[in-house]
């Protein structure tokens, strides 16, 4: 189920008036190594792997699991593979000729904006009356971010930086990625250690900078988000899968 996200409150403010609650089970007597083990567990239930990307509206943001397995195969590529087998035994006057029609389902995946996720978009709610009353399908699954980050503050302060290190956030549009990683209102996105992009881009918008002639005009989104990757210390490495576009 795609869930939404908000603006991240004030962390240092939120330090110095949490409760303590030495009095509860969870900070009384589990040790933090063992309350970092049950955050660890409730990410990995959760999906370790998550969609991040702007509503249709393109004014919130909303976050939903990955179901692609790392290094798995586009189908799509079979499918095509099908069709133009399909054309040349309809091109030798084949007595069984195949129908070589692309469907409507598989014209929305050749296109679709997720691009080799494409399964991952089509198990989100199809429509926003769905979205809003959390209407989703039985491979989809309500994640245990939000609940546990909005339990106390306390249990805010010790989960975040153990969910933005542990999860992977993927992204299929720029926009997106700006929004996510560039707003003022997600400081803690300095704590991530892992990205994805599933990018289809035309060969001018990776050279778009060099249409900004004067220091006094603004960069383009692509320039943006590059530059906002460099100043993000946390990520270590850069390591394209095999499948992905980037």
């Amino acid at each position: 189920m795609a869930q939404r996200s908000s603006a991240s409150p004030d962390v240092a403010h939120l330090r110095s008036t949490a409760n303590l609650q030495l009095e509860s089970t969870l900070f009384g007597r589990l040790p933090p190594e063992i309350r970092e083990m049950v955050y660890a567990e409730c990410w990995v239930v959760s999906g370790l792997r998550q969609h991040v990307f702007l509503d249709c509206h393109g004014r919130q943001l909303g976050h939903s699991p990955c179901i692609r397995t790392s290094g798995e195969p586009d189908e799509r590529n079979y499918e095509i593979q099908r069709l133009m087998s399909c054309r040349r035994r309809n091109r030798r006057g084949a007595r069984s000729r195949s129908s070589v029609a692309v469907d409507r389902l598989w014209a929305a995946r050749f296109s679709s904006d997720w691009h080799e996720h494409w399964p991952c978009e089509e198990m989100l709610p199809r429509t926003p009356e769905k979205v809003a009353r959390n209407d989703h399908s039985s491979h989809s699954h309500r994640s245990l971010f939000l609940p546990i980050l909005l339990l106390c503050k306390r249990t805010y302060i010790e989960a975040l930086p153990s969910l933005y290190s542990s999860v992977t956030f993927i992204f299929t549009d720029i926009k997106s990625a700006l929004r996510c990683l560039s707003s003022p209102f997600h400081p803690p996105t300095a704590l991530l250690r892992s990205l994805i992009f599933s990018l289809a881009l035309p060969f001018r918008t990776l050279h778009e900078q060099r249409d900004y002639y004067s220091p006094s005009l603004c960069d383009g989104p692509w320039a943006r988000l590059c530059t906002t990757l460099s100043d993000m210390a946390r990520l270590h490495r850069y390591a394209p899968l095999p499948s992905a576009s980037t």
